[in-house]
């Protein structure tokens, strides 16, 4: 058992935490530390702590920020209020670290090239087996035509446009 400090409900709160199972980050590939949270909130805040939460389960956050980083919550928390107490809601939820964007968006350029390299590789595959198919009399002329037409990649957007020229500048 550990202590997380972590902004909820406008302030830093210490909390009891019980360490899972890390996961591996699929961009990285360091483990990324999770951990089981139990927190006491009154009643009246809950609709607030539910807002929050929901917020910081998306992929995209905002996510809940602590003393060693940010945290996503991980979906299936759950609140109970019984007991003792019944205007003390419990919530019982796990966390996972956020990786921190520390390196440029280019970070999967081997990735891409890669796939790249395969659809070009597919591409050919296709136009050749158009041409033995045309040649082998099993494709006419229109439709050999007709396909090579569907094939053809569409002009860019101006926006694409502008972003591939935005992202040519800063890889230089």
């Amino acid at each position: 058992m550990t202590t997380l400090d972590i902004e909820l409900l406008g302030a830093m709160r210490e909390l009891a935490a019980a360490q899972l199972p890390s996961d591996t980050s699929i961009h990285s590939g360091r483990p990324l530390r999770r951990f089981a949270l139990e927190l006491h909130v009154p009643d009246e805040r809950h609709q607030e702590l539910e807002a929050e939460l929901q917020a910081a389960a998306t992929a995209e956050g905002p996510h809940l920020r602590g003393s060693e980083g940010r945290w996503r919550v991980l979906d299936g928390w759950s609140k109970v209020s019984t007991g003792r107490r019944r205007e003390i809601c419990i919530y019982r939820m796990e966390v996972q670290e956020v990786q921190e964007a520390e390196v440029p968006d280019l970070v999967d350029q081997p990735f891409l090239a890669r796939t790249a390299e395969r659809v070009m590789a597919n591409s050919r595959a296709l136009a050749e087996l158009l041409e033995e198919l045309h040649a082998c009399g099993v494709l006419d002329e229109g439709r050999s035509l007709a396909i090579a037409a569907a094939a053809t990649l569409r002009p860019l957007t101006r926006e694409e446009a502008r972003e591939l020229s935005r992202t040519d500048r800063l890889s230089h």
